[in-house]
């Protein structure tokens, strides 16, 4: 659909995330078609490229840890497509003018996920998850608040967050490694 789309700005039109018309119209498919459309191919490539990096290790674990894993890994991938849109619906329901696209709600919500089983996996080489976790959320937060660009950042961190939720809500075990990995990290430094 992000091949079509981007060499067709009516398909393209059809498909993002468009609140007001959202509104106007009732066209609800476009919480979910938008994040299969993409503003270029790096957009494209990299949220890809995290999702097939990150997404691959999370459905095994979620596999691994409860019957319905494969299922639940589809679930929590579409659930952070359309609950990553929500707070932007609130936002923009009456703005004409504001449209978006992508999948990095979704990713983000596995991104998120893929930390709370593994805060302590080197991301970059360097970075414990958990920490890149955090400083990718403040940012995503202060980019948000200051406009900084074209980017949708409110979606990064409603992603993440249903991401979080759904992974509490069905493996609460999560809940309790969490806290103690983090704090083995810490006690190194003391």
């Amino acid at each position: 659909m992000s091949f079509m789309a981007m060499n067709n700005p009516q398909k393209k039109f059809n498909l993002l995330f468009y609140p007001e018309k959202i509104k106007r119209t009732g066209e609800l498919h476009r919480f979910l078609t938008s994040g299969f459309v993409h503003a270029d191919y790096m957009h494209l490539l990299f949220n890809m490229i995290t999702l097939y990096s990150l997404g691959t290790g999370l459905e095994n674990t979620f596999i691994a840890h409860h019957p319905l894993g494969g299922t639940l890994y589809v679930l929590l991938y579409f659930g952070c497509m359309i609950a990553a849109d929500i707070p932007l619906y609130i936002k923009h329901k009456d703005n004409a003018g504001y449209m978006s696209l992508g999948a990095s709600g979704a990713v983000l919500g596995v991104v998120f996920s893929f930390i709370l089983f593994h805060p302590m996996a080197m991301f970059y080489g360097f970075v414990p998850a958990f920490i890149f976790g955090f400083i990718y959320l403040y940012y995503s937060y202060y980019a948000s608040k200051r406009g900084l660009d074209n980017i949708a950042h409110d979606v990064h961190i409603s992603g993440a967050l249903f991401g979080i939720l759904f992974t509490l809500f069905f493996f609460p075990e999560v809940l309790h490694r969490f806290p103690g990995q983090i704090a083995s990290f810490f006690s190194r430094f003391i």
